[in-house]
Formats: structure tokens, C-alpha cells, sequence
């Protein structure tokens, strides 16, 4: 249990699986994942910019992805039976060493069986 009272067993089984998908994303930075795993019409949205799927994918060509990635107060909202929100405190270790810690929502919506990150949003916290 964390500091914050959230466990991955606190999540339904279908939920907690989705929590690993998003925690897939960070670890891994992985182009192809992406480029499976976000939807057509997908965005990420950060300080510096709003990026579509395209520019997404790119942007983890040749990078790599968090270490010591750590979620907690997560929140799995059910906002429609195709239509999931993570919303939780992320934090990990940057591959240039650095630590990063943000507030992070994340939409996820079912297309032909497969959940997809619709909408990704962080806010850098310091």
C-alpha cells in the first residue's frame, strides 16, 4: 500500500489491466506501441504543445522509455462502457537520469475489442 491508500488490487480486473497498458507506455517507448496502441485520431497533450498520432509516433523514434515508473492515486473513471479516464500521479526516471513527477489523465476508448489511448495530458508537477 502507498502513502496514498491505492494498491493495484483495489482496481476491477479489467481496469488494472488497462493501468498496466498506460504503464506499458511509459516504460517501454516504443514507437510500434504507439503506433498499435493509439488511436488514429489520438492526442497528447503537453506544455509545449499538442501533438496528433503521427507526430507522437516519431517523437519515440530512437528514445527511450521511464525507469522506476511509479503510479499512484489512481482513478479509473468509467465515463461510457467504451470510454475509460486514468487519471493518477505518475512519476519515473527519465533515460537522462533525471526524475519527472506529473499529474496525468489518460482517455482510452474500445474500437472493434481493442482499447486504444485516445487523449493523453500531463501537467509537470515540481
Amino acid at each position: 500500500m502507498t502513502d496514498h491508500g491505492w494498491t493495484p488490487d483495489d482496481l476491477h480486473e479489467d481496469d488494472a489491466a488497462l493501468v498496466e497498458v498506460e504503464r506499458a507506455f511509459w516504460e517501454r517507448g516504443d514507437p510500434a506501441m504507439y503506433e498499435e496502441g493509439f488511436a488514429e485520431d489520438g492526442r497528447c497533450v503537453f506544455g509545449f504543445g499538442v501533438l496528433d498520432k503521427a507526430t507522437t509516433v516519431a517523437s519515440m523514434e530512437g528514445g527511450a522509455g521511464w525507469s522506476d515508473v511509479v503510479f499512484d492515486e489512481v482513478e479509473v473513471l468509467h465515463l461510457h462502457p467504451q470510454v475509460r479516464a486514468l487519471v493518477y500521479l505518475g512519476e519515473g526516471t527519465r533515460s537522462d537520469g533525471e526524475r519527472y513527477r506529473s499529474r496525468v489523465s489518460s482517455t482510452y476508448v474500445e474500437r472493434d475489442g481493442v482499447w486504444l489511448l485516445a487523449l493523453h495530458h500531463q501537467l509537470p508537477l515540481q
